[in-house]
């Protein structure tokens, strides 16, 4: 049987870490809208509910991407797969940040969350072919910690901003 020759570690985890930027970059493109609501919803003169529809173009790509994306991951390889997700995600990063029409930015959100379905796609396919089997588990290790901690802080935010409530309601 034929033993798989892996890449020395720091190569891995380089391959890891740019994937795991990338991932990073269509992250806090996903969340970005929450934190800007009241500036795009001026820039743009759109209500809540446009403004929730440009939101969730993000999340239509995502969707709508996810099985191309598995088979360009395993056509392409991961290589290829994160160039292309860094390209597109830049290219509709640096052309959202151009256009003054909600209806340019819709067109263009789906760039972005393609960066997001790719950089995730590619970091798992890469993953997989350049880890052994036990450093591939310990490379997705901070991810499972990370997403505890959000969870955690979104459970801390929530019951914190009820409490904070209540004290204005019973101060009134």
């Amino acid at each position: 049987m034929d033993q798989q020759r892996y890449p020395p570690a720091a190569l891995a985890w380089l391959v890891w870490g740019l994937g795991a930027a990338l991932y990073f970059a269509g992250f806090f493109h996903r969340v970005a809208p929450a934190v800007m609501t009241d500036r795009l919803r001026a820039d743009f003169r759109i209500g809540a509910a446009a403004l929730g529809n440009f939101s969730a173009f993000y999340f239509y790509s995502y969707f709508l991407m996810q099985v191309p994306t598995g088979i360009l991951s395993d056509y392409w390889g991961p290589r290829r797969l994160l160039t292309a997700g860094a390209l597109v995600g830049a290219c509709g990063t640096f052309l959202f940040a151009s256009v003054s029409s909600i209806l340019g930015a819709m067109i263009l959100q789906p760039a972005v969350g393609w960066l997001l379905d790719l950089a995730w796609s590619g970091t798992f396919s890469g993953g997989a072919r350049i880890y052994e089997p036990n450093a591939y588990r310990l490379g997705f290790l901070p991810i499972a910690v990370f997403s505890a901690i959000a969870l955690l802080s979104i459970e801390f935010a929530s019951e914190t901003g009820s409490r904070q409530r209540e004290d204005r309601e019973e101060s009134q």
